[in-house]
């Protein structure tokens, strides 16, 4: 089925992401010169045994778009950054995954992101909505967490490549600078990605991230292929930290529970 992309004249894109709208803001925006850099310089990527490697880091940027500064991670590694370029445009997560863009672009931002073997990488197209659905939990989970070292945003980054770009998550050919990476990034790196294989969020690397935070969800991406590199950033919602599933289990046993206990002493009264 084609899905139609909406176009929303009236709104920003962030009341139309507020209000659960798939939404692509045509308008070309800029992205300022990164004032500080988290993890950079720490990791080289060939994302599961590509023939060749790309001298990349893959931690976390703070910009500006002209309304907001911001952290930001990148979801292409194949591409070099242009920043202060009004180039790119601004999606959901949703719709740059799946919305076709109008003529000349072509199809999704995702997928002209894809195309194969791009700069001799190993590096392809993936089901969008696998990668939606592990990206929301890679971040509802360990986002707040990764911003906390320069160690962990490296590793958040090249998780977030995995996801992005491969179908099973694992450093396997995955060359790192210096021998195993500096400051344990090789070891966070797998936390991470045995965490997102596993869905088992309570001991990454010793931090308990079973606590789930929701987030809305802005791709800045180029319609023109490869020309500059795509970021995410992603926003808290309101509600603050959710418990996991088993645990909302957990709460509702619990109140089931004392519900029957109540009507129970009602009767025997």
């Amino acid at each position: 089925m084609k899905i139609k992309v909406l176009r929303l004249p009236t709104l920003s894109l962030g009341l139309a992401l507020a209000l659960g709208l798939s939404a692509i803001d045509a308008s070309a925006v800029s992205l300022s010169s990164p004032s500080v850099y988290l993890g950079s310089n720490m990791s080289i990527n060939n994302l599961n045994g590509g023939s060749a490697t790309s001298s990349a880091w893959s931690g976390a940027v703070e910009t500006n778009d002209g309304t907001s500064t911001f952290w930001a991670y990148c979801i292409d590694p194949k591409t070099t950054a242009q920043f202060g370029v009004n180039a790119y445009t601004m999606a959901s997560l949703n719709s740059f995954l799946n919305d076709p863009l109008p003529p000349p672009s072509g199809p999704t931002g995702y997928y002209q992101q894809m195309v194969p073997n791009y700069n001799g990488l190993s590096y392809g197209y993936q089901n969008p909505a696998t990668v939606e659905s592990k990206l929301t939990t890679l971040f509802a989970h360990a986002y707040s967490d990764s911003l906390t070292s320069s160690v962990k945003a490296a590793a958040f980054g090249y998780a977030i490549w995995e996801i992005m770009g491969e179908s099973a998550y694992s450093r396997t050919g995955g060359a790192l600078r210096g021998a195993n990476g500096p400051g344990g990034l090789t070891t966070q790196i797998d936390a991470y990605l045995t965490a997102l294989n596993s869905n088992s969020w309570s001991s990454v690397n010793g931090a308990d991230l079973s606590a789930i935070k929701t987030y809305q969800y802005t791709v800045y991406f180029d319609p023109n292929p490869h020309a500059t590199q795509n970021f995410i950033r992603v926003e808290e919602m309101p509600g603050g930290d959710v418990p996991e599933p088993a645990s909302l289990a957990l709460i509702g046993v619990a109140l089931a529970g004392a519900g029957w206990a109540r009507r129970r002493a009602a009767v025997r009264a």
